[in-house]
């Protein structure tokens, strides 16, 4: 246990080394490709978010499915029920689709 703590510290402290560097590179890849760094940027904002908002939709659906039932399945319980149901695939879908963004390649599929 602690040699894996001091292999840890090493390796944290090494990282830290090079933080003074980030700003300057940062500034380059902006500088060299400004259009695929904010896509890049907007990919992973959004990547970040979809967790959250999976977990968000699926309490809503089901509430909102506890609610159709216990109003016996009514056209108009069901409707709130369709939409977050609609709303979560496609966050699912969007989570699924696993874009990745290379230097290279630009904004891709994997």
């Amino acid at each position: 246990m602690l040699k894996d703590a001091l292999f840890l510290g090493a390796k944290l402290r090494r990282r830290a080394a090079q933080l003074p560097y980030l700003p300057r590179t940062m500034g380059l890849v902006w500088t060299a490709a400004r259009g695929w760094t904010a896509a890049w940027i907007a990919v992973l904002l959004v990547q970040g978010v979809l967790p959250v908002a999976t977990v968000y939709l699926t309490r809503t659906v089901v509430n909102r499915l506890m609610a159709a039932v216990r109003a016996g399945g009514s056209w108009e319980s069901l409707q709130p029920l369709i939409a977050a149901a609609v709303l979560m695939g496609g966050v699912l879908l969007a989570g699924g689709s696993r874009l990745k963004v290379s230097a290279a390649g630009g904004v891709q599929a994997a």
